[in-house]
């Protein structure tokens, strides 16, 4: 048997980082290599069977409109669809959908298997070989050598993981699976210093221990737009989720028992995330509240098993079972699958440039969560761009960097790579400033023009967006222009007062429903209402969106306004907590060092310009 050892691109690790790196490389035609711990665990759900959220959804879209693939398995394998903030403005509208994280997992392999240029490796991969600071090899605890032009690290939890269930401690980035210890080491051999980050995730139960009429039903919406540009409709059924809530007897069980949980006893040094936090930290970060909301979320079709969402923990076995069981409508539940923490390696992102190549070793990529981010949708736009600069670089082409102005994987990486992260980064809107303009309906207007030149976009996908692209812009600088026709006023209400007003005018009204008015607009013009959409939210923010760039430019002007010592922060209204809490922590001289605190966002800052300017 002649085995290949020779490839022009290496991914190391294959969770939805290491799936979107890989197929970036192959797909320009680089013979490429993934290797990973266990190649029936491909970009396998680790926490809850969903995908996107609130900005996470973005993320996907822009995956997606870039040639990616998170959007298309997502709508492959759904159960359920819900659009997040559907009774607000269309500008802060999300969409998160639960999926069958088992058939996820299938659908990618069979993806990865049929990609010409991609090879799957299962082993793990112990050290990488540098040469005129240039990764040149990576080396495989079965003694395997590989040689490469360029890799992409993509580890996830893995990289020297530990597992922590009460005293009982394991090494291994998830409950039955192995981690490495030996990377770590090669890659502090190489100049790289490594911090310790945590996550964790609850426990799965079997759906026959549930009384269901004890819980509320979460129903998904009949309506909903997808993820991917194609629309893939599965035939999937679609499921609910449900919803119970904490109790003060379980919050007391958890305070008399806080020095068996190894997060306060020391035990675990890294810093966990902080808008996902295990459930003991809840109880003690938020004494106040004698409830916190948990949801029931199927695993996948066959309902046998659900995601307790919301109670994660390191807790002992014993002692998380008394809790769950004390939950309404889980008081004969069994569990099959235990909660856990996963303490883990991570690199200092700022060390990374714009195009996630490393600055201490050339060719040398990284991606996903050993940059110090959470969540699914941040890995997948990581290893979608570290993949395609990584391709880019072995053909001599400039890299393809996302801008903060034009995409949210663009303000993710510019946030990691200026401000770093001593904590998971999770992506929010508030973290934009151009947020009005960042939208989900118009995420192939945003990058993929910009994205054509990375070789993974199909000649159908190009022909979709010149086509939404000039309908769009037809829409809005003739079409609009046109007054809404009579026979279609029974659509809308209080259309007695809409008579000779054009639809540009009509958009622009917040008394109006809007949604009504797309529909009226989609069958006078006869157009796709995904269409008539985009082009109607520009129409509706654009004054909105000019406000918005002033106030940017006026806070960059301001940068170096001294911000007074004394200053209360807990008074400013509009802070977040974690702004709250950081500033007062570091208590920056001036506004221009308050914007370089992990954490603050953009629209921190305004609020600090408006209050210091009024002070």
């Amino acid at each position: 048997m002649t085995i290949n050892n020779q490839f022009t691109c290496i991914v190391i690790g294959g969770g939805h980082a290491g799936i979107e790196a890989a197929l970036a490389c192959a797909k320009n035609g680089l013979p490429t290599a993934l290797f990973n711990i266990n190649i029936d665990q491909l970009a396998y759900i680790s926490c809850n069977p969903s995908v996107g959220g609130l900005a996470k959804s973005h993320i996907v879209k822009e995956i997606d409109a870039l040639g990616g693939v998170m959007g298309k398995l997502t709508d492959t394998c759904a159960l359920q669809y819900k659009v997040l903030n559907r009774s607000k403005g269309i500008a802060v509208h999300s969409l998160r959908a639960q999926i069958d994280k088992y058939q996820y997992t299938t659908r990618v392999r069979e993806l990865l298997e049929t990609e010409p240029m991609l090879t799957l490796m299962q082993d793990i991969v112990t050290g990488i070989t540098v040469k005129n600071n240039t990764v040149t090899r990576v080396i495989t605890e079965r003694g395997g050598v590989y040689s490469c032009k360029s890799a992409v690290i993509a580890t996830g939890t893995f990289l020297n993981g530990k597992l922590y269930i009460g005293n009982f401690t394991k090494q291994g980035g998830r409950y039955g699976e192995l981690g490495t210890i030996e990377l770590s080491r090669s890659l502090k051999k190489n100049g790289f210093k490594l911090k310790r980050l945590k996550t964790g995730t609850p426990a799965r139960v079997l759906a026959a221990g549930i009384d269901f009429d004890k819980l509320t039903i979460s129903r998904g919406d009949s309506t909903h737009p997808f993820f991917s540009w194609q629309k893939i409709k599965n035939n999937n059924p679609t499921l609910p989720c449900y919803s119970t809530y904490t109790n003060t007897h379980i919050h007391n069980i958890i305070k008399r028992n806080k020095k068996k949980s190894p997060l306060f006893r020391g035990d675990i040094k890294g810093i966990g995330p902080r808008y996902c936090p295990s459930i003991e930290d809840k109880i003690f970060r938020f004494p106040a509240k004698n409830r916190h909301q948990l949801f029931l979320e199927p695993e996948d079709h066959t309902q046998k098993e659900y995601y307790v969402n919301g109670f994660s923990s390191s807790l002992p076995e014993d002692l998380y079972y008394r809790l769950i069981t004390s939950l309404p409508g889980m008081e004969k539940v069994k569990i099959i699958k235990p909660a856990y923490a996963v303490e883990y390696d991570y690199i200092n992102p700022v060390h990374l440039k714009h195009s996630l190549e490393s600055k201490l070793i050339k060719n040398l990529f990284f991606a996903g969560q050993i940059n110090g981010t959470s969540g699914y949708e941040e890995a997948a736009g990581q290893g979608l761009i570290a993949g395609i600069n990584a391709a880019m670089k072995i053909k001599k082409l400039p890299p393809f960097i996302p801008e903060r102005y034009n995409s949210y994987i663009g303000v993710m990486i510019d946030d990691l790579v200026l401000k770093g992260t001593n904590e998971p980064y999770r992506m929010f809107t508030s973290r934009s400033e151009n947020r009005l303009s960042l939208r989900l309906d118009n995420a192939e207007l945003r990058l993929t023009a910009a994205g054509r030149p990375c070789g993974l976009l199909s000649d159908r996908q190009w022909r979709f967006f010149k086509r939404k692209q000039e309908i769009v812009s037809q829409l809005k600088n003739e079409n609009f222009s046109q007054r809404l026709q009579t026979k279609y006023l029974p659509l809308i209400r209080n259309r007695s007062s809409l008579k000779n007003y054009q639809f540009s005018y009509l958009f622009k009204r917040s008394d109006l429903d809007f949604t009504a008015l797309i529909k009226a607009a989609a069958a006078q013009f006869n157009t796709e209402p995904e269409f008539i959409l985009t082009a109607a939210a520009d129409i509706k923010y654009e004054g909105y969106i000019k406000k918005q760039e002033q106030v940017y430019q006026n806070a960059l002007k301001r940068r170096k306004t001294p911000i007074p010592s004394d200053l209360d922060y807990t008074k400013i209204r509009g802070l977040k907590k974690e702004a709250v809490t950081k500033l007062n922590q570091i208590r920056p001289e001036n506004l221009e060092y308050a914007a370089r605190i992990p954490g603050i966002t953009p629209s921190d800052i305004q609020i600090l310009v408006f209050n210091i300017c009024r002070k």
